[in-house]
């Protein structure tokens, strides 16, 4: 006995709940950056990484996982697949500066149904309600003070095409950050059947 108490703190995982972004619409937004940035002088985010953020759920205890995953599964069981639009590029601001390039979507009355309600049934489970309103969007690119104004620019004066889709996937998502930026695990895909 070295007389030393050994506590046991329980591991956390940081993680969101995501809606899955086809394979064709990910190419598809690619062709747009393309035509902003054609010889990709900006470091734009993995399209592997494009998805509609529906709740995030920040550093949560292992064993909060099964519960989260239950949660989910009763959600789901009458949920039908939506049909989106992505219509349009923006940014968010902070002090009148561009800091998250974004690929926005016409406004869906399920989707967001669909959002309020999982806030709502997470919210029985410990999790508490956004108080910011729900902005389904994809992040481009994380701005830089570097990053050239011109492309900037070009960025808010392209004409985007609209591309509608339909999204039957939720996602449950372990994010890891590391140096070089977040990486992610899909922990439990989820199928909208609907009935």
């Amino acid at each position: 006995m070295c007389g030393v108490i050994c506590w046991a703190f329980p591991m956390k995982i940081r993680c969101f709940i995501a809606l899955e972004i086809p394979g064709e619409v990910r190419e598809y937004i690619l062709k747009q950056i393309n035509e902003v940035d054609n010889f990709r002088k900006l470091k734009w985010e993995n399209s592997s990484k494009f998805h509609i953020t529906l709740k995030f759920l920040g550093d949560v205890e292992e064993t909060k996982i099964e519960e989260i995953k239950s949660v989910l599964e009763k959600f789901i069981a009458d949920k039908k697949p939506v049909r989106l639009t992505l219509d349009r590029f923006g940014a968010f601001y902070r002090d009148k500066k561009p800091k998250v390039l974004w690929a926005g979507f016409k406004y869906n009355g399920a989707l967001a149904d669909y959002q309020k309600e999982l806030e709502r049934r997470l919210s029985e489970v410990g999790f508490p309600v956004e108080r910011r309103k729900f902005s389904p969007h994809l992040t481009l690119y994380r701005v830089r003070e570097r990053t050239e104004k011109s492309i900037l620019e070009k960025f808010n004066n392209h004409k985007f095409t609209e591309k509608t889709f339909t999204a039957d996937e939720f996602l449950l998502v372990k994010s890891r950050l590391l140096p070089k930026g977040s990486v992610y695990e899909i922990l439990e895909r989820y199928n909208l059947k609907g009935k």
